[in-house]
């Protein structure tokens, strides 16, 4: 019933031995139509499970105007209009090509992706780097200047941290940047200024190595001196990796994926395989910058969350309590209860990222979604909070709950296949 295993429980361990295990290095910057076979044509990568157009939030739509300009399949926001709602260019979920996206997650063929290679699995994530904070695609903006900014990561930031990659010869080591990161503040979900710090401290002198010019490796240092979540994605592709790996399995109860994009919330579990298990998305709850309230937030989306699935961003709050009040999460006392309470649904700690404000406990490790039916706790998100409107951006930061109709979903399914139940009549 299990295949190899004697139980469900037996099963969700190997799962979760898959992710101690995991190898992940930072291998590459590459174009991601090189990687992406799908993306060579008119075709957009966007986050969450399957959606259509118009179902998409207006930072969304306002992100994928964005990627038709940068292409160059439109030479304006109304042509780009007209090309999307005619059905001209097709969209496909991140997940489904090996890639995760912040945000909306809209990703073309041109733009550069990180690569991470979890050398455990011997498969490979991507996922596109961090804009930067204000006007940014990733929040619906298209105006010249994110065009721009998206031909200089094309043309100079992705070739140059390639090339760094290249001198060094081997990757950068994830799970250790993370191990030292999580110590320091980090939670890589809201809070990623010690993950980039290292980053750029282990990166830049393979940077001053390579034939780059002496502008473009002095503008790319600045840059990543500056951006305070360029680790974010890095971690977003991480966790993808080796969740992945992970879901070879194909048997248990382990929660895979967890993804929205502002019309739904998805996720996988392990014995599900691909199978998205969806409901209607939350709006997330937190702390606004000052002119924004509660009534301009958007929807939920991105695919970040990964981040929790794997163990962290809010499953690993306690580390960070730097971050509790910015996500509008109370103080230290509120850290605990929060990652004491993921507990409730985790199968174990993670060894790999040893939390010194929880007594050295790991991170929180494997999502049970029978323990989140059982017990209705439903995970914690850490987010930022986007304008509803196309093209103003981030206007707060807060946390959302993962809805518990998804868990329910998954779990009734995999009984079905178990045959402990018979299937709902249609």
């Amino acid at each position: 019933m299990y295949g190899q295993f004697k139980t469900i429980d037996e099963a969700n361990r190997a799962v979760i031995d898959q992710v101690v295990s995991s190898s992940p290095f930072l291998v590459d910057v590459v174009p991601a139509k090189s990687v992406i076979k799908e993306l060579n044509g008119k075709v957009l990568l966007h986050a969450g499970p399957p959606m259509k157009w118009e179902n998409m939030t207006s930072p969304m739509q306002g992100s994928c105007v964005g990627a038709t300009l940068f292409e160059g399949w439109a030479t304006n926001a109304d042509e780009a209009r007209a090309m999307l709602e005619n059905g001209e260019i097709e969209f496909i979920p991140c997940h489904h090509v090996d890639a995760v996206g912040p945000m909306g997650g809209i990703t073309s063929g041109s733009m550069p992706v990180l690569v991470v290679e979890n050398r455990s699995g011997e498969n490979r994530a991507y996922c596109t780097m961090n804009e930067g904070i204000g006007a940014v695609l990733r929040f619906g903006a298209y105006s010249q200047e994110v065009i721009n900014r998206l031909g200089w990561f094309r043309d100079v930031l992705g070739p140059v941290i390639s090339k760094a990659l290249k001198v060094k010869g081997d990757g950068l080591n994830v799970n250790v940047a993370m191990a030292k990161a999580i110590t320091m503040g980090d939670e890589f979900h809201q809070r990623n200024i010690a993950g980039s710090l290292i980053f750029l401290k282990d990166i830049a002198p393979y940077i001053i190595q390579t034939d780059a010019s002496e502008k473009d490796k002095q503008d790319v240092i600045q840059f990543l001196a500056d951006t305070d979540q360029f680790f974010l994605n890095i971690a977003m592709a991480t966790s993808k990796a080796v969740m992945d790996t992970a879901r070879q399995i194909q048997h248990g109860t382990v929660v895979t994926a967890m993804c929205r994009n502002g019309y739904e919330f998805g996720i996988r579990i392990a014995g599900m395989g691909d199978q998205w298990f969806t409901a209607p998305v939350n709006t997330p709850q937190g702390l606004f910058f000052t002119g924004y309230d509660q009534d301009m937030a958007c929807p939920d989306m991105g695919d970040s969350a990964i981040t929790e699935t794997f163990g962290v961003g809010a499953m690993a709050m306690i580390a960070a309590p730097g971050v509790t009040r910015f996500v509008g999460a109370g103080g230290m006392d509120d850290a605990v209860r929060t990652s004491n309470e993921m507990m409730e649904i985790c199968i174990d700690h993670n060894s790999n990222f040893s939390i010194p404000t929880w007594d050295f406990k790991g991170s929180c490790l494997g999502i049970d979604a029978r323990k989140v039916v059982e017990t209705g706790i439903e995970p914690i998100i850490n987010t930022g909070i986007a304008h509803k409107e196309a093209g103003v951006g981030q206007i707060g930061a807060g946390t959302v709950r993962a809805p518990l109709a998804c868990f329910e979903k998954a779990i009734d399914a995999y009984a079905v296949k178990l045959g402990l139940i018979e299937p709902a009549a249609e």
